[in-house]
């Protein structure tokens, strides 16, 4: 959420800062099409375009993807997103490669 700006990366949508839990993460290939936790394959998402899209592509689903999905470019920026958030989560496990 850090790298792409706490925006949607399909709406441009950015939610107030007391309303970050509002985002969510989207995998660009859907992991029941073989996608996967990458930084390349996910980015952040609001509630309505991760529904809109669901388990379809970007190109069924008649959406546009504004940014492509890539490894944070400093080390500054990928410490600021694991400081961020509790990584202790298993659900943070295959992102940020920790457990």
């Amino acid at each position: 959420m850090e790298r792409d700006g706490f925006k949607c990366c399909y709406c441009d949508w950015a939610p107030y800062q007391n309303d970050i839990k509002k985002l969510e993460i989207d995998h660009v290939v859907p992991r029941s099409s073989g996608g996967t936790n990458s930084w390349s394959n996910c980015v952040t998402c609001c509630g309505p375009c991760n529904r809109k899209k669901g388990s379809l592509s970007v190109e069924k689903a008649g959406m546009t993807l504004l940014k492509k999905p890539m490894p944070p470019r400093s080390i500054i920026q990928l410490m600021a997103s694991y400081l961020e958030f509790d990584s202790s989560h298993p659900t943070w496990h295959d992102y940020l490669k920790t457990a």
